[in-house]
């Protein structure tokens, strides 16, 4: 019979025995336990993913380059000098440009602007943005309502009638109108504008619409303004920043007075503010009419001078649109029927 010991007191003990039957003390030795070895599964698991993307990547490159080299057109290597032709190439005769053909020719002065073929289409449905200032009446004011009229108002709208534009009117004072065309910040001006060398610099012009000219207006009863040399030391009426103004800076013997508004001017004029006064011919007829029997011009023009219609230097396919509107106006009649509505009233 197999014995064994108290791990406590020594004394036998039987082997089922879980307690000693002299000191009491628990004969069952404990099981060790053993730590369960450490799973790395999440390492594992991605090492194994890293392996698979590994391979799919290698396939993917693999599938591609040999798609390409299936699908692309076969170019020349680089550096090859002598390709070799195409049939197409070995059939057709070879031929070369010399500069001299391939050369547009040189311009000569200012391009000439050739009008729309067929119909003005380019323009039509677009909306123009045209300035004016209107406190020079007859060619451009406000009626009772508002409302922009004149001479330049009728015939800018029959132009856009004509090409089929639409047209916004702006009010811009008249010291900043050119200025603002030259700019480009508006398409284009109406306002009565005297073409001249130095603003052709700046700006585009169309073909004029009136021939006018710079006269003298003076008191009908008033002998002394007989022409230009009558004008010595005496006051002229003038409005700032017209072609009157600087037509007078080559007679500093004249007295020049100057005026924001040419209606007060002719006020001026009218009750002896000043001897006498210079602006366009077509604007005395209208302001002598008004001071009917107090005003006459004197003399013959002092200068010939077109009037037109400026527009942005930029934008000469617009200009060419209103000269052929223009030229079609005139030959309808409707700028001497204008002129008889607006100047001769």
């Amino acid at each position: 019979m197999d014995t064994h010991t108290c791990p406590k007191c020594n004394n036998p003990i039987s082997p089922q025995a879980k307690f000693c039957t002299h000191c009491g003390e628990p004969t069952a030795l404990p099981t060790p336990v053993t730590a369960p070895p450490r799973r790395r599964l999440g390492l594992w698991i991605a090492v194994g993913v890293g392996v698979i993307l590994c391979c799919l990547a290698v396939v993917a490159v693999a599938l591609f380059i040999w798609l390409r080299t299936d699908l692309l057109p076969d170019f020349p290597a680089l550096g090859r000098s002598n390709p070799t032709p195409t049939s197409r190439e070995q059939d057709s005769p070879q031929t070369t440009t010399t500069s001299e053909e391939s050369a547009l020719p040189e311009p000569t002065g200012r391009p000439a602007v050739q009008p729309p073929e067929g119909p003005m289409s380019e323009f039509a449905g677009t909306q123009i943005q045209v300035i004016t200032d209107p406190y020079w009446a007859p060619f451009e004011s406000y009626d009772a309502n508002g409302k922009m009229i004149g001479f330049d108002i009728d015939l800018m709208d029959a132009i856009a009638q004509q090409a089929g534009f639409q047209v916004e009117f702006i009010e811009v004072a008249w010291d900043g109108l050119l200025t603002s065309i030259t700019d480009c910040e508006y398409d284009v001006a109406i306002a009565a504008i005297t073409i001249t060398p130095e603003r052709q610099a700046n700006m585009l012009f169309s073909d004029p619409y009136i021939n006018d000219g710079q006269v003298i207006v003076a008191q009908i009863d008033n002998p002394a303004i007989t022409g230009l040399d009558s004008l010595n030391g005496r006051q002229v009426a003038v409005q700032v920043g017209t072609l009157a103004e600087e037509f007078l800076r080559d007679f500093p013997e004249v007295i020049t007075v100057p005026y924001d508004d040419i209606s007060y001017a002719f006020e001026a004029l009218a009750d002896g503010s000043v001897d006498a006064l210079i602006t366009y011919r077509t604007l005395a007829l209208q302001y002598n009419s008004d001071y009917s029997g107090e005003l006459v011009i004197v003399g013959e023009p002092l200068t010939h001078e077109g009037i037109g219609i400026a527009l942005c230097r930029d934008n000469t396919a617009l200009q060419a649109v209103i000269n052929q509107a223009l030229a079609e106006l005139i030959a309808e009649g409707f700028i001497e029927a204008l002129t008889h509505t607006w100047f001769e009233r």
